[in-house]
């Protein structure tokens, strides 16, 4: 009985890469009629599925850990649902808003995104742990691309009403092939965990969590929300990069801590 029990528990952390895989789906049908009936909500709605399976990303994680179930299969499994909901679903809806524009500049851009989220989900397949306890990444975790890419998408309006038109089709683009990039790259992503919960538990820190934690319910109830998404997954993308380049600036100053900080990066 203890051991059926056992069982049923791996149905958990699955169920929540299920759900991921669900909406990734859903967000790629919706694509589709948008598409086919030219309606601009539907490609909306598309967008904020794969900003909610964003924000789910990592739970199923966390089950695992939480309820002793971790196992190789759980992670090629979520990598297999990563690249429908983060890499596949961004990708179509990346086409489908570029599209009217430039139908070449749409499919290299779509094709080239798609294309480096595989490629950066099979990297990290060949590092991965069933029991990971790593600080970093190495290049951009794609459901943070997704959630960049898609968040643009969603603010489209606002930024062609600050910028103009020809500069906000410009920049969609551009900013689609940075993520594609950085998924790629050996640039060292810390974790949101590790950005949020960190080892150190000082007066200083715990202060700052909880204003921010403030800020962030109150733009929650205040900000349009397209917005506020843009700014935690562009905030995130940004802080990041600039402290992989101070880290790189340190490493190349002290050589000698090179290899220790390798071992907290997949």
């Amino acid at each position: 009985m203890a051991r059926r029990r056992r069982q049923y528990l791996y149905l958990l952390p699955n169920s929540v890469t299920g759900l991921s895989l669900f909406l990734g789906l859903w967000s790629i049908m919706l694509v589709i009629d948008a598409m086919r009936d030219s309606a601009a909500q539907a490609l909306m709605i598309a967008a904020w599925w794969v900003i909610l399976a964003s924000l789910i990303d990592g739970l199923d994680g966390q089950v695992a850990r939480m309820t002793g179930t971790t196992s190789n299969f759980g992670i090629q499994f979520d990598s297999l649902a990563d690249v429908v909901t983060f890499g596949l679903a961004p990708a179509m809806i990346l086409y489908a808003v570029i599209f009217p524009w430039n139908s070449s500049v749409a499919t290299g851009v779509a094709a080239t995104y798609a294309i480096c989220g595989a490629v950066r989900l099979a990297r990290f397949n060949i590092g991965a742990s069933p029991t990971p306890k790593k600080k970093a990444f190495q290049g951009l975790p794609i459901p943070a691309a997704a959630g960049m890419v898609v968040s643009l998408i969603l603010c489209h309006g606002h930024i062609e009403r600050l910028l103009g038109t020809d500069t906000t089709r410009r920049l969609l683009p551009i900013v689609a092939l940075v993520a594609a990039y950085l998924m790629i790259s050996n640039m060292r992503f810390r974790t949101f965990q590790e950005l949020a919960f960190r080892s150190e538990r000082t007066i200083k820190t715990a202060t700052v969590q909880v204003l921010a934690f403030i800020v962030l319910m109150a733009a929650i109830i205040l900000m349009p929300h397209e917005i506020l998404a843009l700014l935690v997954f562009g905030g995130y993308v940004i802080y990041s990069v600039t402290a992989a380049l101070a880290w790189r600036w340190r490493l190349a100053r002290h050589p000698l801590e090179q290899e220790q900080d390798k071992e907290n990066e997949v």
